[in-house]
C-alpha cells in the first residue's frame, strides 16, 4: 500500500510539474515598465514574431560570435520611450536599468541610444542561449568588455535620475 501511494504522489508531481511548464511558456519572459508611457511584456514567442537582427562580437577568445535577437530601441520605442531625436528635455533624465535574473542591472542612458545598438539576444551562433546566460541577454555589441552584457534578463524598468 505504501509503494501504491509513493506511486501516485510521483504521478500527481509529474502532472503539477508538467502543467507548471506549460504555463512558463506561457508567461512574460521580458517586462519593460516604470516611467513610460506603456508599460509591456513579452514571451519568448512575442519577441521571436518581432523584427530580427543580427550581430557580430568578438568573444574573450578573440573569436567572433553571432547574435541574433531583437533591437531594444524597438521594444523600448513600443512601451512610448522617447528615442533619438523624440527624447527631449526632462525626458534626458530617464535611463534603463536592465535586470537579470540573478539580480545583476546594468544602467544605460536613454541618448545612449543615438549611437549605439542594444540587443535583446536570443540565440548564439545558430542555438539557444546556454541556460546560464538565457533566455534572453541584452548586449552591447560596441563595447569592448561585456561588463553591461546583462544574462537572464527579465526586467527594463525606465527610470528617473531626478525629479
Amino acid at each position: 500500500m505504501h509503494r501504491f501511494l509513493a506511486l501516485i504522489a510521483f504521478a500527481v508531481s509529474l502532472t503539477v510539474a508538467s502543467s507548471q511548464s506549460e504555463l512558463a511558456a506561457d508567461t512574460a519572459a521580458l517586462v519593460l515598465d516604470g516611467d513610460l508611457t506603456k508599460p509591456m511584456s513579452w514571451t519568448l514567442a512575442d519577441l521571436k514574431r518581432l523584427p530580427r537582427i543580427t550581430v557580430k562580437v568578438k568573444n574573450d577568445s578573440g573569436t567572433e560570435d553571432l547574435y541574433e535577437g531583437v533591437d531594444l530601441a524597438n521594444l523600448l520605442t513600443l512601451g512610448g520611450v522617447p528615442l533619438k531625436g523624440a527624447l527631449k528635455g526632462g525626458d534626458v533624465a530617464r535611463y534603463l536599468h536592465a535586470e537579470g535574473q540573478d539580480g545583476f542591472a546594468a544602467v544605460f542612458a536613454l541618448p545612449e541610444f543615438d549611437a549605439g545598438t542594444f540587443v535583446v539576444a536570443d540565440s548564439v551562433n545558430g542555438q539557444a542561449l546556454p541556460a546560464d546566460r538565457g533566455p534572453l541577454q541584452m548586449i552591447s555589441p560596441q563595447e569592448m568588455r561585456h561588463s553591461r552584457w546583462v544574462k537572464q534578463l527579465n526586467l527594463l524598468p525606465i527610470k528617473r535620475s531626478v525629479k
